[in-house]
């Protein structure tokens, strides 16, 4: 990464528990993330079934294929028209502050994607510096009183805040993101903006999305395909949203927090979404054409990727946006956007188990730019970093 980069701090590895052995954790690259990754879930996610954060925890031969996110799968859910509603109303959830880790992995050969350098960005519990200490443990502690009032409120997610937006009889579904609709402030703005690449305008959102509301998005998915993704893009695991109203319609929301925010932070009024846009994304480790993305560049002023899963073994293993200009993959958690330029190089590295949900959109200037579509570009994989 250049001198441009953003200032990116080192993690110590979490004092490992005595007399438990974590499957899970041992067989990860990256043993401290994958704690952290943990930490950081429960923290902002305090009633999340505990077999989820360990899946090694589940007793052998009980796994009936519905952990982590294969629940959500049209054919473990039942029959029934999609709702809308994504939530509780009423419910309050807390969105740590996002911080940006760079590791190197050891070179695994066999391993296609695990090694060389990662780029994490995680949802910190304490706005502090990047270390995992006793201190810092007895802080998370304290009375709820304590932290409520330490807590800015833009990181106080109400359930109801995600309206969802009612279609009358008739009207097409490309008003839900015409630019009108996209331009005006949204009901909730991003939570957090950081840099991954100043050089690049590589970026990390948090979009304010809690994990009932990425997990709803994604049973309307499965429910409106009845399970069946075509290839809206070259790729073969994707699905246009306004294919369908009911899809387009509790994506809506997410698309204008982020829209309005890219239009905000470039000061282009002029970029708007691209007319077939959004899309979402579907990592399947059980289709092998499903399992990663090739490298290729979008035709857009700006892409970004809403994460609707968790990886470190939560909802999946492996994956990430590849770049090739940092040579280094990067990793976000569900509720996380990505951010960067459609013009860069970029692959999503394959999936080693699990599910792995995307919300993606296009933004470009209507004026300017050629109808958007994405191009598959020859070239080698990406190489590791010794």
């Amino acid at each position: 990464m250049g001198a441009a980069c953003s200032t990116c701090q080192g993690l110590e590895p979490q004092e490992q528990s005595r007399g438990r052995k974590e499957t899970g954790r041992e067989d990860s690259p990256d043993p401290a993330v994958y704690d952290l990754m943990r930490r950081s879930v429960a923290f902002s996610q305090p009633g999340l079934p505990q077999q989820q954060l360990h899946p090694q925890q589940r007793q052998r031969g009980n796994d009936d294929g519905t952990s982590g996110q294969g629940k959500l799968l049209y054919k473990h859910q039942k029959k029934e028209k999609a709702s809308l509603d994504p939530a509780v109303s009423g419910k309050t959830t807390y969105l740590p502050p996002t911080k940006i880790l760079v590791r190197r992995h050891s070179p695994k050969p066999t391993e296609e994607g695990l090694s060389g350098t990662h780029i994490y960005a995680i949802r910190y519990p304490n706005d502090q510096p990047m270390l995992l200490q006793k201190q810092e443990l007895a802080q998370e502690q304290a009375p709820q009183q304590q932290q409520q009032q330490q807590r800015p409120k833009r990181n106080l997610i109400r359930e109801d805040a995600y309206q969802i937006p009612t279609l009358p009889d008739g009207e097409p579904v490309d008003n839900l993101f015409r630019p009108a609709a996209m331009g005006v402030p949204p009901r909730q703005e991003v939570v957090d903006f950081v840099t991954v690449s100043e050089e690049h305008s590589i970026y990390v959102a948090d979009v304010g999305l809690t994990a009932s509301q990425c997990d709803r998005i994604i049973q309307v998915t499965e429910q409106v395909c009845r399970g069946q993704y075509a290839a809206y893009t070259y790729a073969k695991q994707t699905l246009g949203c306004r294919e369908f109203p009911t899809l387009a319609a509790i994506c809506q929301p997410a698309i204008h927090t982020m829209t309005h925010a890219i239009l905000e932070f470039s000061q282009n009024r002029q970029l708007s979404l691209d007319d077939r846009e959004p899309h979402m994304v579907k990592y399947d480790v059980t289709k092998k054409e499903r399992q990663k993305l090739d490298m290729h560049t979008d035709k857009s002023e700006w892409t970004y990727l809403i994460s609707l899963s968790n990886g470190c073994g939560i909802d999946f293993e492996g994956g990430g946006t590849y770049f090739e200009c940092l040579d280094a993959t990067v990793h976000i958690q569900r509720g996380h956007a990505l951010v960067f330029p459609g013009k860069l190089r970029h692959c999503g590295q394959r999936i080693t188990s699990g599910l792995r949900f995307l919300l993606v959109a296009f933004l470009v200037d209507k004026n300017g730019t050629v109808k958007v579509k994405t191009e598959e570009v020859p070239s080698a994989p990406p190489a590791n970093v010794p």
